[in-house]
C-alpha cells in the first residue's frame, strides 16, 4: 500500500487500542469521558523520556505505562466512589485538568505549540520504517484483544458483568466490587497509555489538541 494508506491503518489501530481500554471500564457499567488524558500522559511521558533523557523506546514505553497506571490509581481512588452522573462528570473534569497542564507546562511539554523531534521508534536494531511501525501497532492491538478476551471470560470478567447488571447483587454474592472496578479502570488507563506511546513514536510530533 502507499504510505498514506499505511498511515491511516496505523491511526485506526491506535484508536482501536484506546477503544479496547475503554471496554474494560464500560464492562463494569462505568463511563469515562476523560480517557484522552491517559493517551496524552503516555505520549508525553515516552516522548520526553526518549527525546530529553535518551531513554530507549523499549524502556520508555513500559515506564510511561507505569506512570499512567499510578495516575489512574490515584484518580480512581477519588472518582470511582461516585455514582450516577457524578462519575462521568468527574472523569471529564480531570481530563480537562490534565489537558490544561499539557498546555500550561510550556517548559516541559511545549505548550499549545506541541512537542516535536520525537526520536524514531527502535525496538531492537535500527529504527523501524513506517510499515514496520504500523505492523507493530497492529500486533499490539491483536495482543490487547487476546488479553481482553481472556480477562473478560475469567473471574474478573464474570464479576464485571454482575456489577454492570446489578452492583448490589454482586456485593451480596461476595464480590469485591471496588477492587474489580479499580482493576478495570487501571487496565483501561494502561492500554490508553500504550496507545499514546505508539502515537508519539509514529507521528513524532503531537500537541495537546491531538
Amino acid at each position: 500500500l502507499p504510505t498514506y494508506y499505511v498511515g491511516l491503518l496505523a491511526t485506526v489501530a491506535i484508536h482501536a487500542l484506546v477503544a479496547i481500554g475503554l471496554s474494560f471500564v464500560l464492562g463494569t457499567g462505568q463511563v469515562s469521558l476523560g480517557h484522552a488524558a491517559f493517551v496524552g500522559v503516555g505520549a508525553y511521558a515516552c516522548a520526553i523520556l526518549t527525546r530529553d533523557h535518551g531513554v530507549p523506546a523499549a524502556l520508555s514505553i513500559p515506564l510511561s505505562v507505569l506512570l499512567c497506571v499510578v495516575v489512574a490509581y490515584v484518580l480512581g481512588r477519588v472518582t470511582l466512589r461516585l455514582r450516577g452522573h457524578s462519575l462521568p462528570l468527574a472523569t471529564l473534569a480531570w481530563g480537562v485538568a490534565i489537558h490544561v497542564c499539557f498546555v500550561g507546562w510550556t517548559s516541559l511539554t511545549g505548550g499549545a505549540s506541541g512537542l516535536g523531534d520525537v526520536p524514531p521508534l527502535a525496538v531492537v536494531g535500527p529504527p523501524l520504517d513506517t510499515r514496520r511501525k504500523a505492523a507493530l501497532i497492529w500486533v499490539c492491538v491483536g495482543l490487547a484483544c487476546f488479553a481482553y478476551g481472556r480477562i473478560y471470560r475469567g473471574r474478573i470478567g464474570r464479576i464485571a458483568k454482575a456489577i454492570r447488571a446489578h452492583g448490589t447483587m454482586a456485593t451480596a454474592f461476595g464480590a469485591d466490587v471496588p477492587a474489580v472496578k479499580m482493576k478495570a479502570f487501571v487496565l483501561s488507563a494502561a492500554t490508553a497509555a500504550l496507545a499514546g506511546c505508539l502515537y508519539a513514536y509514529y507521528m513524532r510530533f503531537f500537541s495537546p489538541t491531538s
